[in-house]
């Protein structure tokens, strides 16, 4: 499984090259603003545009036939899909990891420049960085957990429009529970750190149900 892992790594790694300097290029800037709303913005196009942009390997894959190939080599079908769902969560990693880097220069450079953070939909507050964070994290985790599964289903060749979908889905997705965070489990200040760790476990859990969903799909399905 590792061959396939770095195969996926080589194919990601030629359409990441401008986006991270694009990221790259934010960061500069915001380090010579330090702006807050620039850093939300960040944040969010760091980890999630960073992980999403990883996803542009499906497109490769059915137009090249390498689906068709690799069932030829000597890996499961279990371990194309577990391949596809590591490298996706190591682009989730690099993306935060670089928000991380960002955002400690900025409070370096210009001190605690967040003073509003996420406010969902219902207008109820959740503030700081970690926040701005588990938000980012939980919806690039969420794109995956749902292109995967429908490229699969519906067939890579469909995949700009299946990233679409996910994306808004996710985000949908991402207010809705938050809203149902701050109701089920209370709005008040004390239930912060629960509030976020609800949303960052569900959306692991969607990841982890969307492997085996995905896995299902594939091993049933016939070239």
């Amino acid at each position: 499984m590792k061959g396939l892992i770095l195969d996926n790594f080589y194919k990601t790694i030629n359409s990441m090259k401008l986006f991270v300097l694009f990221v790259i290029g934010a960061g500069v800037a915001l380090l010579v603003t330090g702006n807050d709303t620039l850093l939300e913005l960040f944040v969010y196009i760091a980890i999630t545009a960073l992980s999403v942009t990883a996803l542009s390997g499906m497109r490769k894959d059915a137009d090249a036939k390498w689906n068709k190939y690799e069932l030829t080599l000597p890996v499961t079908r279990k371990h194309i899909i577990s391949s596809k769902y590591i490298s996706y969560l190591f682009w989730v990693f690099a993306g935060t990891v670089i928000a991380l880097v960002f955002t400690g220069l900025v409070v370096i450079i210009h001190g605690n420049v967040f003073v509003y953070g996420f406010r969902d939909i219902f207008r109820i507050w959740i503030s700081g960085y970690f926040s701005l964070f588990t938000l980012g994290i939980g919806i690039a985790v969420m794109v995956g957990a749902l292109f995967y599964p429908l490229a699969y289903l519906l067939g890579a060749d469909k995949s700009e429009t299946l990233l679409v979908i996910s994306v808004i889905s996710s985000v949908g997705l991402a207010i809705f529970l938050i809203w149902l965070a701050n109701r089920g489990i209370g709005s008040e200040a004390e239930y912060y750190y629960m509030r976020l760790g609800a949303f960052i476990l569900t959306c692991f859990l969607m990841y982890l149900a969307s492997y085996f969903i995905a896995h299902s799909i594939y091993k049933n399905k016939e070239f």
